[in-house]
């Protein structure tokens, strides 16, 4: 491998710039999927992109590619993340990953010694957060076949704008959704640079994460039914409160994550609706949401079943009634050890110190593994936070994980 380095000073200016489109007033930014934030990062993106020379196309929900012509005939480089952000939520998260992307293809074109066989590209996957819709990752999931046609009528906004109508405002063409969804094997690796979301790279003290696994999410949704009733006429021997039950469902989530937390498991009740949550009522309905994440498939079914059981075992003692239903199930992807053993090799090269990790949240690369190989970089964060305005990366960490991408990219694009 031949070290390339980038402009770093360019790149903090890209990342200070995307960060004023949509900046809050108490702090982080907002650009929701295909809001008008979100189209003006997307126009900045455009504007950067063809400056160095790329070529940049749009389908139809808003996924753009930025190739680079007459590089070569094999399949494309690739290297990219999102724009679009929470509410209130950091400078690096996705950004980081378009800017780095940039950054190095830009690096490489300046390098005509370089062996190339193959083009680069960057990819800028639409509607990666959640936060609009409810559902994560839709740019990805469209290319991969993933999204279902109907969900972009049964999406919708806390607005009542459906994914259908979003995409309209946007300039999109939703009718032509099925246009947006590639083959297999289109690409030849994709790699992303992402900010670590927790303070796994701060304690280890090195800049830069190699990732060998990416967590994916099952989501659940319990309904525990009981008997509604008057809290002062009710007995406590003859009560079928249905929040007591949940309650129990709650911690043993919490339980069963924590047993197998070795393996990188996590499980988390972020919704509990309690009907009719009235301080006089014994409540008689509770739906709770339910998000069991890991880096291994069968690890994750085990952790499902398990809930099933003692959600069924509650039932049983409490007398009430349990109904549990899958509502989402991404499958984890494992990179493969010669793109980690690649990785590690660029990092040497770039003079960048690295440690080995899992990501424990899902990113778009998890989606596009399903069409090729993918690799993803993990970017020091001193506040251990993401989602978040406190959201951290050192700019001394920044450039050497650009440095690194370009290395390993210019690499990539030498490869027969």
């Amino acid at each position: 491998m031949v070290p390339i380095q980038v402009d770093g000073q360019r790149l903090l200016d890209h990342l200070a710039e995307l960060a004023q489109i949509g900046a809050d007033p108490t702090g982080g930014m907002t650009r929701l999927a295909y809001s008008p934030t979100d189209q003006q990062a997307r126009a900045w993106f455009v504007s950067k992109a063809e400056e160095i020379g790329l070529a940049v196309s749009v389908d139809p929900v808003g996924n753009m590619l930025a190739l680079e012509p007459g590089a070569g005939n094999g399949l494309p480089v690739l290297s990219g993340s999102h724009l679009d952000t929470v509410r209130r939520g950091g400078r690096f998260d996705g950004m980081l990953g378009v800017t780095a992307a940039l950054e190095a293809v830009r690096a490489i074109r300046h390098r005509p010694d370089l062996p190339r066989g193959r083009p680069l590209g960057v990819l800028v996957l639409a509607a990666e957060e959640s936060t609009r819709f409810g559902s994560v990752c839709l740019g990805s999931r469209t290319i991969v076949n993933d999204l279902p046609v109907d969900a972009l009528q049964t999406l919708a906004d806390a607005n009542g704008v459906t994914l259908f109508e979003a995409l309209q405002q946007a300039g999109l063409a939703p009718e032509r959704l099925s246009e947006a969804r590639r083959k297999p094997g289109w690409f030849y690796e994709f790699v992303e640079i992402h900010v670590d979301q927790a303070d796994d790279l701060v304690r280890a003290g090195v800049p830069v994460g190699i990732i060998t696994g990416i967590a994916a999410p099952t989501r659940l949704w319990i309904t525990v039914e009981g008997q509604q009733a008057h809290s002062g006429a009710a007995l406590m021997s003859e009560r079928r409160d249905a929040l007591t039950g949940a309650a129990e469902i709650v911690l043993t989530v919490e339980a069963i994550a924590r047993t197998l937390a070795d393996r990188e498991i996590v499980g988390t009740v972020g919704v509990l609706r309690v009907q009719p949550g009235s301080m006089n009522t014994v409540p008689g309905l509770v739906e709770l949401g339910v998000d069991i994440r890991g880096i291994k498939a069968t690890t994750v079914d085990q952790v499902v079943e398990q809930v099933k059981q003692a959600a069924d075992q509650v039932a049983e003692k409490r007398r009430l009634t349990v109904k549990i239903s899958v509502v989402s199930r991404a499958r984890p992807v494992q990179v493969s050890q010669r793109q980690i053993d690649r990785l590690i090799e660029a990092c040497q090269t770039a003079g960048v110190e690295q440690i080995r990790l899992a990501s424990r949240s899902a990113h778009d690369a998890m989606y596009l593994g399903q069409h090729g190989p993918i690799s993803m970089l993990f970017v020091r964060n001193p506040a251990g936070i993401s989602h978040n305005p406190a959201e951290e990366a050192q700019d001394e960490d920044i450039i050497a994980a650009g440095s690194v991408l370009a290395t390993y990219l210019a690499w990539l694009a030498g490869q027969n």
